[in-house]
């Protein structure tokens, strides 16, 4: 049995203290051993607050970032301080929005990664609301330039392509490149290696560029098919014009952050801001007129 003493989770939150609550009394119902280490990513609400006063009686570490520099900065400050707290081997990310329902998951995920030396990253095959199971959604390849560029237009491959080419180590564990960014468990030597998350992205695209650079050094990431977890991830019907289209830019900044680090060229660049203009274009007028198209189909 894997020792889960070695293995901290952080839990990153942005104005969710509920939901935040809900995931951590899930960890600790599990009585697996393992630390827990929340990072609060300066929420402007009064998250910090709820959780501290909410956890104050607790072995639970809540850490204010202090400023919100995204997804990877968040959790870099959660796995340098279970470093240094706790001297972690392990480190698992998981989302506020992400249930894990027994602590087997952890046990057999760790015993995966124990038996593989060269396994950076190991994850489990998530469930998504209303119980939907998409191996897609668990992890996925690293795609090639053109598909990279083609799959960032409306009109483009799906980036999800290339499911059936997992290379399967047993019939429990495929060979993949990227796991998603939810919940996953990682080796805080490999982590240091490759020198922690890039903060260098906000949001959107963390897991691709880890799994480039882990790649890169000869690690590699192993999702286990028989291991489940619950991402309940929310998302509005009607979504205001201004959010959707301030998510849009905020994704596209990241895709050319990604696009320099890993593929890079002049051209490509060039062909990547063509098609966000066109793909804008399309966007404003479809997010304006959806709501009203929603309610005639509703009348």
């Amino acid at each position: 049995m894997p020792n889960l003493t070695n293995l901290t989770v952080i839990v990153l939150n942005y104005n969710s203290a509920n939901i935040t609550i809900r995931c951590v009394d899930q960890l600790l119902k599990l009585h697996a051993g393992f630390h827990i280490v929340v990072v609060d990513n300066n929420s402007p609400d009064t998250s910090f607050l709820e959780l501290k006063e909410y956890y104050q009686s607790t072995e639970i570490d809540i850490l204010n970032a202090g400023e919100n520099r995204g997804y990877s900065a968040g959790n870099n400050l959660g796995i340098k301080y279970a470093i240094s707290r706790y001297c972690s081997n392990y480190i698992a990310i998981a989302n506020p929005d992400v249930i894990i329902p027994h602590t087997e998951v952890f046990t057999e995920l760790m015993r995966t990664m124990d038996g593989d030396e060269k396994c950076a990253v190991v994850g489990a095959s998530v469930i998504n609301p209303g119980n939907i199971y998409v191996p897609a959604f668990s992890a996925w390849k690293i795609q090639s330039k053109k598909d990279f560029i083609l799959s960032r237009s409306l009109f483009g491959n799906n980036p999800f392509s290339g499911i059936m080419k997992w290379k399967l180590s047993s019939e429990k564990v495929a060979e993949v490149e990227c796991i998603a960014g939810c919940f996953f468990i990682a080796s805080v030597d490999a982590l240091k290696k490759v020198g922690f998350l890039d903060e260098d992205i906000f949001m959107y695209n963390e897991e691709i560029l880890l799994g480039y650079k882990l790649k890169t050094i000869g690690y590699k990431e192993l999702l286990r098919l028989d291991q489940f977890y619950y991402h309940n991830h929310e998302k509005k019907v009607s979504p205001k014009v201004s959010n959707c289209i301030s998510s849009r830019k905020r994704r596209f900044a990241s895709d050319i952050i990604l696009y320099k680090k890993i593929y890079s060229g002049k051209i490509g660049l060039a062909l990547m801001y063509i098609l966000e203009g066109i793909n804008r274009i399309i966007l404003f007028p479809w997010f304006a007129l959806k709501p009203m198209i929603t309610r005639e189909t509703h009348k």
